[in-house]
């Protein structure tokens, strides 16, 4: 018997259709994976912004603050407070990268678990010198949602020492 030089027809086209599902699998959690790690990368940085934005802030009428009788110090802290978070949830709502879908900071984690202060002293109103960290939470919802609701839960991190200034 001898061996035929025709060529086998249809070969290529068997081998595509078993290979191509595996390959487009794998395309499809590399896209994922890349838009995952892009999204943790922009809540990072908007954690890192608003960590920042906190260590620097300066309250605008700090001689005003003292001016109420009626508050005390933990009074003055919780007023000071206040204008730093606001200030830290416009930065990092600025900062936030187009595939993080919110539409306000609260969405990111409620305000007691988003912003902590770990106080050097307890006598300063301002909390100059203290540690304060940033921490933001964010569920991405996996492979755009064509499969159901799976997802995957970020949380990001970031300390800063505020800074001293703007009495």
């Amino acid at each position: 018997m001898g061996r035929s030089d025709r060529p086998v027809r249809g070969q290529s086209l068997v081998e595509f259709a078993l290979i191509a599902p595996l390959a487009l699998a794998l395309i499809v959690v590399l896209i994922e994976l890349g838009v995952v790690f892009s999204v943790y990368i922009a809540l990072t940085n908007s954690a890192r912004e608003g960590a920042r934005a906190g260590a620097i802030y300066r309250y605008p009428t700090p001689a005003a603050l003292f001016t109420t009788p009626t508050c005390n110090a933990a009074c003055h802290r919780a007023t000071v407070d206040a204008a730093r978070q606001a200030a830290m949830d416009a930065a990092i709502m600025e900062t936030l990268g187009p595939l993080i879908r919110v539409s306000n900071v609260d969405e990111l984690g409620p305000p007691a678990q988003r912003y902590r202060y770990e106080a050097t002293q307890d006598t300063d109103v301002f909390r100059y010198g203290s540690t304060l960290t940033v921490t933001l939470e964010y569920t991405h919802p996996l492979f755009f949602r064509l499969f159901g609701s799976q997802s995957v839960r970020l949380r990001a991190q970031s300390e800063m020492k505020i800074e001293p200034g703007g009495r």
